[in-house]
């Protein structure tokens, strides 16, 4: 197994900092992703500036699709948010692009919706290519990493092959041979599902669903009871939960994973 140090994440909710703590113990943890290309940055654990380690080996980030969700009504007029910077999706995407430039680790890793892929994406893939990395993407879906969701997610890996700047965009460029096994690899090397209640928390508000939908506040809004999850945050949930978890998965039913899995078994 490969053994790792985690040196620092960066995470702007606070429940989302105390579950980094609690599962992960970084050194570090950062409260904003745009102050990652400065010098020093407000540490969550020691409640103080620090200066933010360069030190790095690979950097993982999870970039907003508040911008482009299919759940945002407006995400037509957001196509061009990572390259200029703009909206929850652009400001993450420059941020974490940011931080990927100051410590320059040897790879780094970017995910999104796959409503970011294309166009929208590309900004990004060149904004890595000018640092020297090539940059491979696809999308998979979450039940094939261990989540019992049906969310398809896009998953970039840059890797830096050189100092200075490329184009993989060019139609001269040549990738190197193993790029071409990524896609392979990535397929044969699918996680096994996690049980169910390893995807849940239970001590979080959105875990607790409210099964009492008719009680409604003055002025026609739900109320919540405290410690609980409002009605409509538990219907939402529900009916989310109903067409988004599979569970147990039905790895049959999915031809592209048996064919790899087939092609594994033949190695």
């Amino acid at each position: 197994m490969l053994e790792f140090e985690h040196v620092f994440a960066c995470e702007e909710d606070v429940w989302r900092r105390d579950l980094i703590l609690s599962e992960w113990k970084p050194s570090f943890l950062f409260t904003d992703i745009v102050d990652m290309d400065k010098l020093e940055a407000y540490d969550y654990i020691s409640r103080s500036q620090h200066i933010i380690p360069t030190e790095i080996d690979g950097l993982a980030a999870g970039i907003s699709c508040k911008s482009v969700s299919a759940l945002n009504t407006s995400a037509r007029n957001n196509k061009c948010c990572v390259q200029h910077g703009t909206g929850q999706t652009g400001l993450t995407a420059d941020g974490s692009l940011k931080c990927v430039k100051k410590v320059l680790p040897s790879f780094c890793f970017l995910e999104n919706v796959m409503n970011c892929n294309g166009a929208k994406f590309e900004a990004a893939v060149r904004r890595l290519n000018e640092l020297g990395y090539i940059v491979w993407s696809h999308t998979f879906s979450a039940i094939t990493r261990g989540v019992p969701q049906r969310r398809m997610r896009l998953w970039a890996i840059g890797f830096r092959v050189q100092k200075s700047a490329l184009n993989q965009f060019d139609a001269a460029f040549r990738f190197p041979a193993w790029y071409h096994d990524i896609d392979q690899i990535m397929m044969w090397t699918q996680v096994d599902p996690l049980p169910l209640d390893r995807c849940l928390f239970t001590d979080d508000e959105l875990s607790n669903w409210w099964p009492e939908t008719s009680e409604v506040a003055a002025g026609g809004k739900r109320r919540k009871p405290d410690g609980q999850c409002p009605a409509w945050k538990a219907e939402h949930l529900e009916s989310f939960r109903a067409k988004n978890l599979a569970w147990p998965i039905d790895w049959g039913q999915h031809a592209e994973l048996g064919l790899c899995v087939a092609k594994l078994t033949d190695r």
